[in-house]
């Protein structure tokens, strides 16, 4: 609840949940990370669980693209990290969805600007963008994503 209060949260959400795992003092997801070469200070990620039970991260690193890592479902190892060829990023939040096979990304689709509102959508698990659907040209910021399975749904 510390964490919560700290972002002036009535409740904790589930980025406390992911920053706490990332900054636990001794805890394994620091110390695998570290061993990817990866910078913990650097580091702001978002995760969607990918239809074979594997965890997808996309990671922001302080630099005009994202990159990406999968986990295993167990958290006990990295499976995959590399650049996100194609995830061009402002150091702004985005937010990762994964719906069946499919995994969708939306985030400022921007090196350097928040703007450019872009949805992507990923056939193998994040390596590669099939496509993508620019919302807002103009403007950007935080974007979150959310699905309503039953309706075939996505919104921004």
């Amino acid at each position: 609840m510390e964490l919560a209060s700290e972002r002036q949260n009535q409740a904790i959400e589930p980025e406390h949940l992911l920053l706490a795992l990332l900054t636990a003092e001794g805890g394994l997801i620091p110390e695998l990370v570290t061993a990817c070469g990866v910078s913990l200070e650097a580091l702001k990620t978002v995760a969607a669980e990918l239809c074979t039970g594997r965890l997808y991260l996309a990671i922001r690193q302080n630099a005009p693209a994202r990159a990406y890592a999968v986990l295993e479902s167990d958290l006990q190892a990295i499976l995959e990290y590399a650049p996100a060829e194609g995830l061009e990023d402002p150091v702004c939040f985005g937010s990762a969805l994964a719906l069946g096979e499919d995994l969708f990304f939306v985030n400022c689709a921007h090196g350097e600007k928040r703007q450019n509102l872009t949805l992507r959508k990923s056939r193998d698990g994040g390596k590669t963008w099939q496509s993508k659907t620019v919302i807002d040209e103009a403007r950007g910021g935080y974007a979150d994503i959310a699905a309503d399975e039953r309706n075939g749904k996505i919104f921004i």
